[in-house]
């Protein structure tokens, strides 16, 4: 058999790795003894038949695949199905350890990377081991999201499977109300049976009852939109979707995971930009979870990896030139005294000297000319970034931070920034990033910070982890979430899944 096997690897050229491999086996089988699959080969062939529970298409993979049905035709044809069941197999291992697509491909503005695995050498190790198959389960993302999202895309493959859900219509009244009676509720009511736990019968199917409204709002929360019940323009954008659109969501952020690093740590912060929220794992589980605005299209968000390793108690806010050309100086121009009144300081940009602001021309002065100041807002309650901010080491300029405007929390789309992330509850987040050292509750960090110096450092004796990610399918234990894209950065990856 060994010089069938080394006579298929001189047929192929690229497999020059796998022909090191066989090298090292002295061209022996890995999968075949007496030109009959063994058990293992079967194990490994029925998990790459699987590959579409992992969120990648088998049709990657089947053709290279020995059905196993039978020992084939002759031992030419052995040598031929050893080698393939290696590459297929290798292939797949990489697709499923670090993603069926390079990151850059499709998506220019993901800033994570984690180490490639060298599949030749991990399946050397395997097989010598005699445990292929369980290696191969242990490729995939460990992350609990990333088992949810699984099982999340099982539970909508078989809705498609079954037909789908039934279609709600883009256009109808401008919204519907609790209380409202319209033929489109019924539609509304089947609708929302398969996926929220509306009845799919009703005594009045055209009555919007207090029931119905109560899978509504499930379903908005599910969907990243304020939990009214009222179905207005975007709720019926969201029920207008159907659910192979859902399905490839969720493959699209499998995918996504699959190019996060394989251990993000015991505990760390993880932020979902199209979600609007952060997550804070302690042990591996989220133990707290808030709402968080992100960038403007314009100024997104950037997608990255780093360690929060300081906080800054009733910090300054050093105004960066573009916010403060773009953002700020027209409101001065408007409002001779909006600086004195939001507590900046004026500083000329060459001698560092402070400026009277009442003293200054602000309209003589534009975006596109010469702004030869400095602005530093000082700590109190109108500084933009609240009593504390989060600081990390990144080349984007941005970190996370408190607020002087929560009222911005209470809307669904939270695109407000100029790239930083606003936390909903930053005392809570600080104590939690604190418990890893010792104990600490919010009243603790309210406190230092009442008692604490303008723009004081607290340096943590321990770094955590930060992932801002990108991702518009989301699920826990319980359910699935699907968001807006904002950022308009799925278009791309969603096409290659789709061809």
């Amino acid at each position: 058999m060994a010089p069938l096997i080394e006579r298929a690897l001189a047929d192929r050229p690229a497999a020059g790795g796998i022909r090191a491999f066989y090298a090292e086996r002295a061209f022996e089988p890995l999968w075949f003894n007496d030109g009959r699959p063994l058990p293992e080969a079967k194990e490994v062939a029925i998990r790459i038949a699987l590959a579409g529970m992992q969120g990648l298409d088998p049709d990657d993979y089947l053709a290279g695949l020995y059905a196993g049905e039978g020992p084939p035709a002759s031992p030419v044809e052995v040598a031929a199905a050893e080698v393939d069941l290696t590459e297929t197999l290798l292939r797949y291992a990489a697709d499923l350890h670090g993603g069926r697509f390079r990151p850059a491909s499709v998506d220019r503005k993901w800033h994570i990377s984690k180490p490639r695995l060298e599949v030749t050498r991990w399946l050397a190790e395997a097989a010598q081991a005699g445990d292929v198959g369980r290696r191969l389960d242990a490729l995939a993302p460990r992350h609990p999201v990333y088992r949810d999202l699984r099982r999340a895309l099982e539970e909508h493959l078989s809705i498609a499977a079954a037909g789908g859900w039934p279609a709600f219509p883009r256009n109808g009244p401008r919204k519907l109300e609790p209380g409202d009676r319209h033929e489109q509720v019924s539609m509304l009511r089947q609708r929302l049976a398969v996926t929220d736990g509306a009845a799919a019968e009703a005594l009045d199917p055209g009555f919007y009852d207090p029931d119905l409204v109560a899978a509504v709002k499930r379903f908005q929360r599910r969907h990243g939109l304020n939990d009214d019940g009222v179905v207005g323009r975007r709720t019926r954008a969201a029920l207008a979707v159907p659910v192979e659109r859902r399905v490839l969501q969720l493959r699209a952020a499998l995918e996504r995971w699959r190019w996060m690093p394989a251990d993000l740590g015991d505990s760390h912060v993880l932020v979902n930009v199209p979600a609007y929220r952060l997550w804070f794992y302690e042990g591996g589980e989220p133990t707290l979870t808030m709402r968080t605005i992100v960038g403007k299209y314009k100024r997104q968000t950037p997608t990255f990896a780093a360690s929060i390793s300081y906080f800054v108690l009733r910090p300054k806010w050093y105004v960066p030139r573009r916010i403060a050309v773009q953002d700020l100086l027209p409101k001065a121009q408007e409002d001779p005294e909006y600086y004195q009144k939001g507590g900046y300081t004026v500083f000329d940009r060459e001698t560092g000297e402070t400026v009277d602001p009442a003293t200054v021309d602000w309209t003589a002065y534009g975006e596109g000319g010469e702004f030869p100041f400095r602005l530093v807002q000082g700590a109190g309650d109108s500084n933009a970034l609240g009593d504390i901010k989060f600081m990390f080491e990144n080349p984007y300029g941005v970190y996370l931070h408190d607020t002087s405007s929560p009222r911005l929390f209470l809307k669904d789309h939270r695109t407000f920034s100029s790239g930083c992330i606003r936390v909903e509850k930053p005392l809570e987040l600080a104590a939690g990033i604190l418990s890893a050292d010792q104990p600490t509750t919010p009243e603790t960090v309210s406190a230092m910070i009442s008692g604490a110096p303008k723009n004081r450092h607290l340096t943590l004796r321990r770094e955590v982890p930060l992932y801002v990610i990108y991702v518009t399918a989301w699920a826990d234990a319980e359910q699935a979430y699907f968001y807006e894209d904002p950022y308009r950065r799925d278009k791309a990856l969603l096409e290659r899944l789709e061809n």
